[in-house]
């Protein structure tokens, strides 16, 4: 007696098949890796976490160097007018940058929505880098905190800790991202 094929293999190999292909062909999400310290000419200060960067207000010509670097994404978290130097958004047009605004200036002026629209792009695949900017790093602290603990998992002491380092200075920041990761879990 020869013994019988087992029929439930193929439709399973090509089940993982197919899927394994859908993997393949979906970008991969940004690489981070643990928060760094960088010195990049014009900007004062800079924290790096694989390909997200974490800063001050860069200069244009820190936007070239970024640009080349492989930057692809900027997230500004000014409100229009605050920056008088230059014009961030067309100067990064011109350099094939994609630039993002989700602006606020204060604790209340941060709304879920704006966590929601920030953590949307540290979701995106990657592409390139990203900066996520405001003009002291202040304003980045709470957003990183978020993705830190909804996206990666970290403990919300690490991420605050984290928050601190890139340059948040006000504690108000810290309580509203434990308040909008609380409504996401």
């Amino acid at each position: 007696m020869t013994p019988r094929p087992k029929t439930w293999f193929a439709p399973f190999a090509l089940a993982l098949a197919c899927a394994l292909a859908a993997c393949q062909s979906q970008p991969l999400a940004r690489p981070e890796g643990p928060l760094e310290a960088r010195t990049i000419d014009g900007i004062e200060r800079v924290h790096a976490a694989g390909e997200v960067y974490l800063a001050t207000q860069p200069s244009a010509a820190a936007f070239e160097l970024l640009a080349k670097s492989g930057v692809t994404t900027v997230i500004d978290l000014r409100k229009p007018g605050e920056l008088k130097e230059f014009d961030e958004r067309a100067h990064l047009k011109g350099l094939g940058v994609r630039y993002v605004n989700v602006p606020f200036s204060n604790v209340e002026e941060l709304t879920d929505a704006q966590f929601d629209a920030v953590l949307a792009e540290l979701r995106r695949p990657s592409s390139g880098g990203l900066v996520l900017h405001c003009a002291s790093a202040n304003r980045v602290g709470p957003l990183w905190i978020a993705h830190r603990v909804l996206d990666q998992g970290a403990e919300f002491d690490v991420a605050l800790a984290e928050a601190t380092r890139i340059g948040m200075r006000n504690a108000a920041y810290g309580e509203r991202a434990k308040a909008y990761i609380a409504s996401r879990r």
